[in-house]
């Protein structure tokens, strides 16, 4: 079966999605939401960072610590230190079925174009899907209050190489996993740990199953 191309200017259905999130049919970008989410990122980096100015969630703290200003060197540290502080959900593993449709419904988010991360991100969640590369994502620890942030944040730290995650229903410490495949991991940038926790993917996953 053909990829299902996601193209960001149109809306989707949840019959257009069940193939991806069944694992019966891959997923791609189309060129016109490629070029939309580069010149996003490329707006975050040269207009907003290139300006030397203090943008929210980019370079200064989190919720009350807002008005700290984070310096320069340390603002991908900031990112991975997000992921890794909400990572701190309990229970029992979620299904991996809602993990596939929460990776899904987060990379439709990412890829209108408006959150400013890079393709590079984007490409390597499309990549846990299409390999069916799935994080372990604990039932509880989530409000849904200001996003669905711990559970987002176990499935975000694949991207650091961190945390563990099943492959084909065979569970592995990520870091070991990767390695032994050789995989690029994307890292995080600025924006990207708010980017991806910010949403509440895991309540719509758990609700379309």
């Amino acid at each position: 079966m053909q990829d299902w191309i996601l193209d960001s200017s149109e809306n989707q259905r949840i019959s257009d999605l069940l193939p991806v999130a069944n694992h019966t049919r891959k997923i791609r970008l189309s060129e016109s939401t490629i070029a939309k989410i580069r010149d996003n990122r490329r707006m975050v980096e040269e207009d907003l960072l290139g300006s030397g100015k203090t943008f929210y969630g980019i370079n200064t703290g989190f919720g009350i610590l807002c008005d700290k200003v984070i310096n320069a060197d340390q603002l991908e540290t900031l990112q991975h230190n997000l992921i890794r502080s909400h990572s701190c959900g309990t229970g029992m593993s979620a299904d991996q079925r809602v993990v596939r449709w929460m990776i899904l419904l987060k990379i439709i988010s990412l890829a209108k174009g408006h959150s400013g991360v890079r393709y590079e991100l984007i490409e390597f969640l499309i990549m846990l899907l299409n390999e069916n590369i799935l994080p372990e994502v604990p039932e509880q620890g989530s409000l849904g209050a200001s996003g669905d942030l711990a559970p987002l944040s176990h499935c975000s730290l694949l991207c650091i190489g961190e945390g563990f995650l099943y492959h084909n229903g065979v569970r592995y410490a990520s870091a070991d996993f990767f390695r032994n495949h050789q995989t690029v991991l994307p890292g995080l940038k600025e924006k990207e740990g708010l980017a991806l926790i910010n949403g509440t993917q895991f309540s719509l996953a758990q609700l379309i199953n």
